[in-house]
């Protein structure tokens, strides 16, 4: 150990385990050496490890399994509520303050995904926009289906930092559809199927300029009917 170092074990060692998930290449949901071998690698007691491997647990890197193991967390780092919204009362301005950074953010990542997209990717982005139009004239809940568009759409941007971004910027379609009541559901079709559209002809501008649009509309509906 660093002689130097002066913070607890515990977080030490939780560092060192990230060296070693790193250094072996574990992916997202690939288990972790035992306890018992971590014990022996680190040459540190059970304790601590277990006290690391809790750390590691509460940022999202690791999860435990009851009677299985440690393994890789599906989504490293990424935590339901991490920028605390849940504790946010005032929902309408918070769905307004997201969408002006969906806003910044989304017009853009539509652009990546007409350029980085797979074929199969952009097999399952038409689809999505299909699915949430049957949804809508079925007149069911849409939201999952929504938020599944629109993380297919980052996802295949190919941006590693938006891929971490997009849960955050989810959580405002949720709150969006209900704070609106879903009335925007005829431009929600529309806008949806036009953006998969350019986003399978490989039409960069036209993606970002579109999915723009569907962000300032929804924008509009807000201000005109929470803000006047």
């Amino acid at each position: 150990m660093d002689m130097l170092d002066k913070r607890p074990l515990p977080q030490i060692i939780a560092d060192k385990i990230i060296d070693l998930i790193e250094s072996k290449e574990l992916l997202p949901g690939e288990r972790l050496p035992s306890e018992q071998e971590l014990m022996k690698e680190l040459n540190v007691g059970r304790g601590t490890i277990r006290e690391a491997i809790k750390s590691l647990v509460s940022r999202n890197i690791v999860e435990i399994r009851r009677g299985v193991g440690t393994f890789v967390a599906e989504k490293t780092g990424v935590v339901e509520d991490p920028l605390g919204f849940s504790f946010i009362n005032n929902k309408n301005k918070l769905v307004k303050d997201s969408m002006d950074v969906r806003l910044l953010l989304e017009p853009s990542i539509a652009k990546w995904a007409a350029r980085n997209a797979t074929d199969s990717e952009i097999l399952e982005i038409i689809e999505l926009s299909h699915k949430i139009e049957i949804a809508i004239l079925n007149d069911e809940d849409y939201s999952d289906l929504d938020v599944e568009f629109h993380t297919k759409i980052a996802n295949s941007s190919r941006n590693l930092v938006v891929e971490n971004l997009i849960p955050i910027l989810t959580t405002n379609i949720r709150s969006l559809i209900d704070v609106t009541h879903a009335a925007l559901k005829e431009h929600t079709i529309l806008s949806h199927k036009k953006i998969a559209n350019a986003i399978k002809e490989r039409d960069e501008e036209l993606a970002e300029q579109l999915m723009k649009e569907h962000i300032e509309i929804n924008q509009k509906y807000l201000d005109e009917s929470f803000y006047n």
